[in-house]
């Protein structure tokens, strides 16, 4: 089943006009559960798309960049968190519901994905190359092929690159794909395994196999790029002999 988050629609002027106005939502007293609310909305996954969105209220002044975040179910833009924020702005019911009964279990998630500093990614395709790949936040990358085990590979780079190309992997993987049978990581016929790691103790492990959506593709797509075609060609690290 391919994956769908259901965008929150909240007020007139950037949803319908079966919806109320954006100034009648705004209230002169917080939520009492404001701050989880808040804190739900700003620490799921943000889909970066930098723009300017100016504050409908207040037309001068900037409230987001028009990025989203979601969970599994649902999508709401940067600028929502901002009005709730900045105006008391109400959510609608059923979306105050889905965050209050799911803060806990995200929060613990997200806490623990903070602390996770390797994966390993490994490929077994039907016929052809096998190999894993691991990443730490330090930034060393550590090769290794399987069809032969005759070689490997270290070498290091800047522990901000490392981040920038397992962040994906690890926040949409090891957060959201438990349920349902959704996001397991299959891509052309590749059969993916994927291992999260603290401190060299395994946290999780998710595994796909033929007929998983599309949808994965887009998601660690970067990293398969980068394993393929990088990792076996020295990038100035030092191929290492079998017995290293």
């Amino acid at each position: 089943m391919e994956r769908t988050r259901t965008p929150i629609a909240f007020c007139r002027e950037y949803s319908d006009e079966s919806l109320p106005p954006l100034k009648d939502l705004v209230s002169s007293s917080p939520d009492e559960k404001k701050e989880l609310i808040l804190d739900y909305l700003k620490t799921n996954y943000m889909l970066a798309c930098p723009g300017v969105v100016y504050d409908i209220l207040d037309p001068k002044s900037v409230i987001g960049d028009g990025s989203m975040y979601v969970d599994d179910i649902y999508a709401w833009p940067d600028y929502l968190p901002a009005y709730i924020e900045k105006y008391n702005l109400r959510i609608p019911g059923f979306f105050r519901n889905h965050i209050l009964e799911n803060y806990e279990s995200r929060k613990q998630v997200h806490s623990l994905l903070q602390a996770v500093d390797k994966i390993i990614i490994k490929n077994n395709p039907y016929l052809g190359y096998q190999y894993e790949v691991g990443i730490s936040k330090k930034g060393l990358i550590e090769y290794q092929n399987n069809t032969d085990c005759t070689e490997k590979a270290i070498l290091m780079i800047d522990p901000s690159d490392a981040s920038w190309i397992i962040n994906p992997i690890m926040v949409d993987l090891f957060c959201y794909d438990d349920k349902d049978g959704h996001g397991q990581p299959m891509i052309d016929g590749y059969h993916w395994e994927i291992d999260f790691f603290i401190n060299g103790i395994l946290q999780k492990h998710v595994e796909g196999w033929p007929g998983e959506n599309s949808w994965r593709q887009k998601e660690i797509g970067r990293i398969i790029h980068f394993s393929e075609r990088y990792i076996p060609k020295d990038l100035g690290g030092k191929y290492m002999p079998e017995e290293s």
